[in-house]
């Protein structure tokens, strides 16, 4: 017969639990474990039972046979939610035992879907109400992943189980055969016994969490409606141009959402980088130079002009790096890093990989916040946000803007102020219009303006030949100490380092549907003018100052096509792009070297460039996913692009301080056609494997910096990334966890260097490097309100070639990310919460070799940081109280090395350190 739940409130009166070793053994009434478990069920809208055994399908029974596993695993879910339901109420045991022979056991849990977000056909819509909450829909499919819904052979059915039993009662229980216990020996306990420890741990803790939400279903609707996704914190990631569970994606990728830059207080790219594994951003202390290096891979962005190894995407929109690419993360919902090159789908400049950030859209229901922080340093941080309707399910509006200031880390001696100050604002907005369910236009745009202090340097070393260290004998002879401690965050500069930004960016995302194809449009227009000017000697002395102001225009067009049938999805498009830079580097005489001279009217005398460089690239792509049987997928994609640059030089030198008086056009284009293909293949419905051969392509270019036109010209660089990798997860996701082992082959490599005596920043080539590594993630839920996450990477990232020999830039040996999160019970006050996390980084060099040379000054010695955060938010988390610390130990290391030692008058190496320790308190309020 079959059975239908009761709608009676959910009770516990007659249950009885009894845990033995895997916690099956358990003394439990068969039409009470029926009930109470249809009960708990419909309230997630999940599985259908019945009971009779004699109900079989045997189409189901050949199909799924062999998914045992998961069958098993779905059982002993149900089960284990029973007990800890029964446990967490405290519900008296009923006396008495009973004895059964064998269970019959016949489970269809959730279906797996292979189809893919977004594809299944058995997604069922989340009421507009509730979608903010939820991850807009929820996905459930048959196991054989061709997007057929087998539901609607049974209208209005959910999955099935069926549970049959044949009992020889004995015992004083024997006139109730409908209870049942697991046999011991028998079939299902040894299959119980072959999971694995830590799954089993999972799953009880999977249950824990689901049972928490089942009691608190019988009193809140809104409760019962989160997504399985949500309860265990799945993250949805568009690494392809679609949205797809990243535990689905065949590439090496971390994602961090809305809720994960929160918890970990995350503000910039700077705190994505420490908890990635092989990503390291430079940090050199401003805005422009700071490059990024993924697996080692790495460039320069010492101005617009040099294109960067790793490209930065905002809501898919090419941004560049440096001073373009200066994004805070508040309101931002997801920041993905794709590891790897990415030149099929994300283009140019994506030869290491690419960081794709998504800012928080408007919304159809109205909501606000305010957060404001404090913290030592006067540290002051303000942001708020509000969103909302403007016509209801017609326009939906957005805005947000944050506020950040900080006193300076550093203290200037010389002038008696703070040295390495921040202060910088942003303001966002959007509108989207819904222009019919298959067609809408967001218009967004940001302005961002920074007026700050940075680049104080620490002196590291002095040359004492007077011919070159002029600044330092000067200063000595006019007795006043010589900067000698380079680790006391004491600095010295005879002026107020400058640093200003004003950027603006808009763009404009159309999407429509024709015929079945998804069509979207992307076009963005980017504008910044950027200033710097800082005392290049560090000290009492006033030699010279130097400065690297630009200005960029930069405009995109992206025009894509995306169809999907039940085996193939195909994405193909054509990419638009075209930037004008203007890079005006300087340095400006002083009185001092003006007397050295013998001429004081030189002082004020301004030496520098102008190099203004056009960029126009075009490029076609498409991309193939094939779905071969039931668990195969093979992609295959393809990037075809054409890059020109034109240059038009200018050096006004007088004093021939820099090389002398310059004036050079040039121009050249450059083809690449960048081809990848990746096999996925399933071996469960919680685990895959994959294995990708991928190509990434860096145009060269011509240097627009100071210096002389000898080398003015480099060539383009190409990178060939073998990697295989594999995905899984248990226990409806409590457990998930990701390993990739991959080797690249870099051609051709661009690197920046200082080359003594001139102060001349050029880019070359360094000829041929390779990486090799391997990155694991994997994130636990072992019991309610317990979170753990551990990330790691091993890299060697080595130049091999008869250039050069010798470690990359930026390539740590290892990094490692350890956390946990715990989650207080929920009391009348709130809710109380704490998050720590040890961050490790391996030996890294910050300067690439000079032929085989290896300069020690720039090695940093492993180190670790420890971060803490604490926070108490309310029932309806209408305000949340958090406290925090950063560096807790108060560590110190280098960040950048700027080697002026054999560069008169300078003669000095100088580095920059990282942020010590800060501490202080947010509070948000939400509406």
């Amino acid at each position: 017969m079959a059975y239908s739940a009761s709608p009676a409130p959910l009770t516990f009166d007659s249950v009885g639990v009894a845990f033995n070793r895997y916690a099956p053994g358990m003394d439990l009434g068969w039409s009470d474990w029926f009930t109470i478990t249809q009960q708990m069920l419909d309230a997630f809208g999940a599985l259908t039972f019945d009971p009779d055994p004699m109900h079989v399908d045997p189409a189901w029974a050949e199909e799924y046979g062999p998914f045992n596993g998961t069958i098993l695993r779905g059982f002993f879910t149900l089960s284990m939610l029973v007990a800890m339901i029964h446990s967490a109420n405290k519900v008296p045991r009923p006396t008495g035992a009973v004895s059964g022979n064998i269970l019959q056991l016949r489970v269809q849990p959730y279906p797996f879907c292979y189809a893919g977000a977004g594809k299944c056909a058995h997604s069922r819509r989340v009421p507009r109400a509730r979608r903010r909450r939820s991850s807009q829909r929820q996905a459930h499919c048959d196991l054989r992943g061709e997007g057929r819904d087998r539901g609607s052979e049974q209208a209005g059915s959910r999955g099935r189980v069926a549970v049959g039993v044949d009992a020889e009662p004995s015992g004083p229980n024997e006139d109730r055969a409908d209870d049942v216990t697991f046999k011991k020996g028998g079939a299902i306990m040894k299959a119980l016994r072959i999971i694995s420890i830590m799954q089993t741990s999972a799953i009880a803790g999977a249950i824990a969490l689901l049972a928490s939400t089942g009691v608190a279903a019988q009193t809140s609707a809104p409760a019962a409606s989160k997504t399985a996704s949500e309860e265990v914190g799945e993250i949805v990631v568009t690494a392809r141009k679609q949205n797809e569970s990243i535990q689905s994606v065949p590439l090496s990728i971390k994602a961090f959402s809305s809720a994960d830059i929160a918890r970990s207080g995350m503000t910039s790219i700077a705190d994505i980088a420490r908890r990635t594994p092989n990503l390291t951003f430079g940090d050199f202390g401003d805005i422009k130079l700071s490059p990024t290096s993924i697996r080692g891979v790495i460039s320069s962005s010492g101005s617009a002009g040099a294109d960067p190894a790793a490209g930065y995407y905002v809501d898919e929109v090419f941004v560049g790096q440096g001073a373009g690419a200066s994004v805070d993360l508040y309101d931002i919902e997801r920041v993905e890093v794709l590891r790897g090159p990415q030149g099929t789908l994300f283009g140019r400049n994506t030869l290491a990989g690419a960081i794709s950030i998504t800012t928080t859209k408007p919304s159809d229901e109205f909501n606000a916040s305010v957060t404001g922080t404090y913290g030592n340093y006067d540290y002051k941080r303000l942001g708020a946000s509000v969103s909302g309707p403007i016509v209801p399910g017609v326009v939906q509006a957005k805005i947000s803007g944050i506020f950040n200031k900080r006193d300076g880390i550093s203290f200037n001696e010389i002038r008696n102020e703070d040295a390495n100050t921040l202060n910088s604002w942003i303001v966002r907005g959007a509108l989207n219009f819904i222009l019919s369910p298959d067609t809408t236009l967001l218009i967004s745009g940001d302005h961002q303006k920074v007026d700050q202090s940075p680049l104080a340097f620490e002196v590291l070393r002095y040359n004492t030949n007077p011919n070159v260290g002029t600044n330092s004998f000067l200063q000595t002879a006019r007795d006043i100490p010589l900067n000698r401690d380079p680790f006391d965050r004491v600095v010295q500069s005879a002026i107020r380092n400058v640093e200003t930004l004003n950027a603006s960016n808009v763009t404009a995302t159309f999407k429509t549907k024709i015929g079945g194809i998804d069509i979207t449009s992307i076009t963005s227009h980017h504008f910044h003018r950027y200033f710097s000017e800082g005392d290049t000697g560090r000290g009492a002395v006033r030699l010279l100052t130097d400065g690297d102001p630009e200005r960029v225009t930069r405009d995109s067009q992206e025009l894509r096509a995306a169809i999907s049938t039940d085996r193939v999805d195909v994405i193909t498009g054509l990419y638009l792009y075209r930037q004008k830079s203007a890079n005006q580097s300087f340095v400006k005489v002083g009185p001092d070297l003006a007397a050295l001279f013998g001429d004081p009217t030189l002082s004020g005398l301004v030496t520098g460039s102008d190099g203004t460089l056009n960029t126009k690239s075009i490029a076609g792509f498409t991309n193939v996913n094939v779905r071969v049987g039931d668990s195969i997928e093979i992609t295959a994609g393809a990037r075809y692009t054409r890059d020109h640059k034109s240059i038009d030089y200018t050096q006004s030198d007088p004093i021939a301080l820099l090389g002398g008086n310059v004036a050079i056009k040039a121009s050249d284009s450059w083809t690449s056609f960048t081809p990848s293909v990746t096999a996925r293949y399933r071996v469960s419905p919680d685990f895959m494997t994959y294995a990708t051969i991928s190509t990434g392509f860096k145009s060269g270019g011509f240097n627009d910096a100071l210096g002389d036109a000898t080398g003015i010209a480099f060539k383009p660089e190409k990178l060939t990334n073998y990697e295989l990798g594999f995905k899984g997860q248990a226990a409806n996701r409590l457990i998930t966890y990701d390993a990739a082992i991959f080797y690249m082959d870099w051609t051709n490599v661009q690197v920046a260097q200082i080359v003594p005596p001139r102060f001349n920043p050029t880019i070359t080539n360094g000829g041929r490097a390779y990486s090799l590594g391997i990155e694991v993630n994997t994130t636990i839920r072992p019991v309610e309100g317990l979170t753990l996450g551990v990330s790691g990477a091993l890299l060697q990232s080595r130049f091999n070639n008869n250039v050069r020999r010798g470690p990359t830039a930026f390539a740590p040996e290892y990094t490692a990310n350890v956390n946990a999160e715990y989650r207080f019970p929920e009391t009348s006050l709130g809710q109380f919460s704490v998050f720590g996390e040890m961050l490790a980084r391996g030996k890294t060099y910050l300067i690439p070799p000079t032929g085989n040379t290896i300069d020690l000054d720039g090695r940093v010695s492993p180190y670790t940081l420890f971060n803490l955060r604490a926070s108490l938010s309310a029932p309806n988390e209408r305000w949340k109280i958090s406290i925090w610390g950063k560096n807790l130990t108060d560590k110190t290391y280098k960040t950048r090395v700027f080697d002026l030692f054999n560069v008169p008058p300078i003669g000095e190496k100088l580095i920059q350190l990282n942020e010590p320790r800060t501490y202080g308190i947010e509070v948000k309020f939400s509406y």
